[in-house]
C-alpha cells in the first residue's frame, strides 16, 4: 500500500471526527435555538400575567387572587433567570464546542494536504520510472534496430 493510500485511510478517520464535532455542534446550536423561543414565550406570557394582574388591581382584587398571582410571577421569575443561565452555559458549550470543531477542521486539512503532497511525489516518481522505462525500452528498440541494420 503506497503511503499516499495509508495517509488517506487517516484523513478520512479525521474527517469523520470533524464530522461528528461539526454534528455536535450543530445539535448544541439547535438546542440553544430551543431555549431561546422559550424564554421569549415565558417572557411574553410574564408580560400577559403582569398585565392581567395590572387589570385586576385597577377593577379591585381580594388580597389571596393578588399573593397567589404574585407567587405564581415570583415562581415564572425563577424559571426565566433559570433559562438565562442555561442559555450563558449553554453559549460557553458552544464556544468549546466551536473550538473543537475547529481543531478537527484544520487537522483534516493539514492531513489532506500532505497526503496530496505525498501523492504528487509518488506520481513524480511513477513519471520518471515509466520514462525511464521508455527511454530505455527505445535505447534497446535503437540499438537492436542498429545491429540489424548493421547485418
Amino acid at each position: 500500500m503506497k503511503k499516499s493510500q495509508r495517509l488517506q485511510r487517516i484523513v478520512e478517520l479525521n474527517a469523520n471526527e470533524e464530522k461528528s464535532a461539526l454534528q455536535a455542534l450543530g445539535e448544541a446550536h439547535g438546542k440553544k435555538k430551543d431555549l431561546q423561543k422559550q424564554l421569549e414565550d415565558l417572557q411574553q406570557y410574564q408580560q400577559e400575567y403582569k398585565e392581567k394582574l395590572q387589570a385586576s388591581s385597577e377593577s379591585g382584587i381580594k388580597i389571596k387572587n393578588l399573593i397567589e398571582f404574585k407567587s405564581f410571577l415570583s415562581k415564572l421569575e425563577l424559571v426565566i433567570e433559570k433559562h438565562n443561565k442555561d442559555i450563558l452555559c449553554l453559549d460557553q458549550e458552544l464556544g468549546v464546542l466551536r473550538k473543537n470543531w475547529e481543531k478537527q477542521h484544520l487537522k483534516t486539512k493539514n492531513l489532506q494536504n500532505i497526503c496530496d503532497n505525498a501523492a504528487r511525489k509518488e506520481r513524480g516518481i511513477e513519471d520518471k520510472k515509466e520514462q525511464y522505462e521508455q527511454d530505455d525500452h527505445a535505447t534497446r528498440m535503437g540499438v537492436a534496430n542498429g545491429i540489424r541494420n548493421a547485418k
